[in-house]
């Protein structure tokens, strides 16, 4: 993957897994381009605006490698993985 693309992030929610790409000022989702924009409102709480919509979000860190995502009351843990942890996975150097 080039470094060009920008960071790239699985993001696994259930049982379902979506490839995350930030790159300038796209939000990528599975192939997808998405224009998006984000202001911190205070410490877990940011505004977010994907395709014009504006969408309140908290976050809370959960452990290591997952967070706590509200959107519009509806709470969902997310386990986040990065480009080192998706291939450490792919070459099965992660710990059983």
């Amino acid at each position: 993957m080039d470094d060009a693309d920008g960071p790239v992030y699985r993001a696994h929610i259930g049982d379902r897994a979506f490839d995350v790409t930030i790159q300038d000022d796209q939000l990528i989702v599975d192939g997808e381009p998405m224009d998006y924009a984000f202001e911190v409102l205070r410490d877990g709480y940011v505004s977010m605006i994907v395709d014009g919509k504006s969408v309140p979000v908290s976050v809370e860190p959960t452990g290591p490698d997952t967070v706590r995502v509200t959107i519009d009351g509806r709470r969902t843990e997310v386990e986040v993985k990065d480009e080192r942890d998706l291939l450490v996975e792919e070459f099965g150097l992660g710990e059983d």
